[in-house]
C-alpha cells in the first residue's frame, strides 16, 4: 500500500470519529423550547401509526430524529422511515439473537462503568481489531453487520435502563489505540468498513453517543488531527491524546470516577464489565449512588 492510501485511510477514520462525536454533542441537551415541543407533538402524530415498537413512540426516541435534521419535520420523517426500512430489510430487531461468538472474540468491547452523569462508558481496543484479516477472510459484510450489532446492543442497554426509570440517554466511547498499525486497521481495504460504521451511526443511531475519546494515539494520527482542526466544529465533544499516559488518564478522571475505570485507564478496577458477566448476573448493572443510576440488561 502506498503512502497516499495510508494517509487517506487515516484521514477517513478521523473524519468518521469526528462526525460521530459532533452528532452526539449537538443532541446532548434534550431540553426543548416551546416551539420545538410543538414540532415534536406534530411529529409524533405524523409518524406514530407507522412505528412498530412502543419504545419508538416515546419523546426521547422521536426527538433524536428531529435534532438530527434541525427540527425539520419532513426531513426527520424521511430519516425515520428510512431507518424503519433498514431495520426490516436487515433483521435488526433480531440481530442480538444471532451467534456472534466468533466476532465477539476478535472484536471485543467492554463496559468500564458510568461517567459522573450516569452515562455508560464503552471502551474499544481498536488496536487489537484486525479488520484487514476479516476482509481477507471474505467477512467484510459480516464485519459491517457486527458493527450494526454493536450499535444496537449498546442502545438497547440504554433504552431498557430508560424503561426502568433511569435518566440515561447516551454513552461515552473511549477508543484505545496502543496496538494500532496501518496494516491491520488502516488498510485501504478497510475503508468501506469504516464508511459503513460512520453511515450506520449517522443514519440509524443519531445522537446516541455523547463523547469520543481516543487514547494512545500514534504520532501519525496526531499529525492528521492538526490538519483536520480547521474542518471541525468547535462544538465537537471529541478528545484525542497521544501516548502520555499521565495526561490522558487525568483527562478521563475529570468526568469518570476511579471506581468506574479499570487500572489500565487510570482507575482501580481489575477487570471491566463484559457482556458475559452481565448476562451471568441476570443482565443487571448498577452505577454508584452519587450519579443517576443506570441499569443494563443483556438479551
Amino acid at each position: 500500500m502506498n503512502l497516499k492510501s495510508v494517509l487517506f485511510s487515516g484521514v477517513l477514520i478521523l473524519l468518521c470519529l469526528c462526525n460521530l462525536s459532533n452528532q452526539a454533542s449537538l443532541s446532548d441537551n434534550l431540553t426543548l423550547t416551546y416551539k420545538q415541543k410543538q414540532i415534536l407533538d406534530e411529529f409524533r402524530t405524523l409518524v406514530s401509526s407507522r412505528l412498530p415498537h412502543e419504545y419508538m413512540k416515546k419523546d426521547i426516541y422521536l426527538v433524536r430524529w428531529l435534532r438530527a435534521r434541525n427540527f425539520n419535520i419532513h426531513d426527520a420523517e424521511l430519516m425515520l422511515i428510512n431507518n424503519l426500512e433498514w431495520r426490516k430489510e436487515n433483521g435488526i430487531d433480531t440481530i442480538l439473537d444471532e451467534d456472534w461468538s466468533d466476532f465477539e472474540k476478535d472484536f471485543p468491547f467492554d463496559i468500564q462503568g458510568c461517567d459522573k452523569e450516569g452515562r455508560p462508558v464503552i471502551t474499544v481496543p481498536v488496536g487489537d481489531w484486525d479488520i484487514r484479516k476479516a476482509v481477507l477472510a471474505g467477512k467484510q459484510k459480516r464485519t459491517m453487520r457486527y458493527f450494526d450489532k454493536l450499535f444496537e446492543e449498546i442502545t438497547t442497554y440504554i433504552r431498557i435502563s430508560q424503561e426502568k426509570g433511569e435518566n440515561v440517554k447516551q454513552y461515552d466511547l473511549i477508543v484505545e489505540m496502543s496496538n494500532y498499525n496501518l496494516i491491520n486497521q488502516g488498510c485501504a481495504m478497510c475503508i468501506p468498513i469504516y464508511h459503513h460504521f460512520l453511515q450506520t451511526y449517522a443514519n440509524y443511531y443519531p445522537g446516541t453517543g455523547h463523547s469520543t475519546t481516543l487514547v494512545n494515539v500514534p504520532n501519525i494520527f496526531l499529525t492528521l488531527w492538526e490538519i483536520l482542526i480547521p474542518f471541525r466544529s468547535s462544538r465537537d465533544e471529541f478528545h484525542m491524546y497521544g501516548k502520555n499516559t499521565i495526561e490522558w488518564q487525568a483527562a478521563l478522571l475529570k468526568f469518570i470516577d476511579k471506581a468506574q475505570l479499570t487500572k489500565a485507564f487510570g482507575g482501580v478496577r481489575n477487570e471491566p464489565y463484559t457482556s458475559d458477566e452481565l448476562k451471568g448476573d441476570g443482565g443487571h448493572f448498577k452505577c454508584p449512588k452519587y450519579v443517576n443510576m443506570s441499569y443494563f440488561f443483556c438479551n
